[in-house]
């Protein structure tokens, strides 16, 4: 005890009766569970994350896509009212089935009748099918470039790419798809890769 009747400090009780070691110790403990608090907030959402995700759930646009869609026939009418306008729109220099179809009936090879199919579909101005009398299932499209037509025979061979035998060709504006039936003879699809090369 100090001369003036105090305690010093850290030695004896306090007025309140808690020695002050003791609060010391508090003092370290209330520091430390502090410390802890924050220790254990959560971090903050990491932006690359969350932008991630948003783009899982809303995908940019594909602005190519959209550009070669738009320079397509668009009617907004029926399948009927489609077709006409893409075989009115079919451009004038680049390979057709037609031609196709003629070199190769030189060499003896038939077809049935053509089917014009929905062109859009593959972002081409006109398709158009037509099956051999060996077995070869020929398809010719036609595009506004021969960029489109790059693009559009990649779009096409997501589906029939996957069709055995399948075989396809770009050249100038137009992209031609051969699928052979099991017996079809090879020769066969020689002559009309062969043909198109020409056209």
């Amino acid at each position: 005890m100090g001369k003036n009747g105090n305690q010093g400090f850290g030695t004896g009780p306090t007025a309140n009766g808690v020695g002050g070691s003791v609060w010391i110790v508090l003092i370290f403990v209330g520091l430390a569970a502090m410390a802890g608090c924050k220790c254990a907030e959560p971090k903050p959402a990491d932006p690359q994350a969350v932008d991630k995700k948003v783009d899982v759930m809303n995908p940019p646009v594909d602005v190519q896509r959209q550009a070669d869609l738009a320079a397509l026939p668009q009617t907004g009418g029926s399948l009927v009212d489609q077709l006409a306008a893409e075989a009115a729109a079919r451009p004038k220099d680049t390979g057709t089935l037609e031609a196709v179809m003629a070199a190769v009936a030189k060499d003896g090879v038939t077809f049935g009748p053509t089917r014009q199919a929905w062109a859009q579909k593959q972002l081409a101005l006109y398709c158009a099918s037509a099956d051999s009398a060996d077995g070869v299932l020929v398809t010719v499209c036609e595009y506004p470039s021969a960029e489109q037509a790059g693009r559009g025979e990649k779009e096409s061979n997501i589906v029939q790419g996957k069709l055995p035998m399948h075989q396809s060709v770009v050249r100038k504006k137009s992209v031609l798809h051969v699928v052979p039936r099991s017996d079809a003879p090879p020769e066969t699809v020689k002559k009309i890769l062969a043909a198109f090369d020409a056209a």
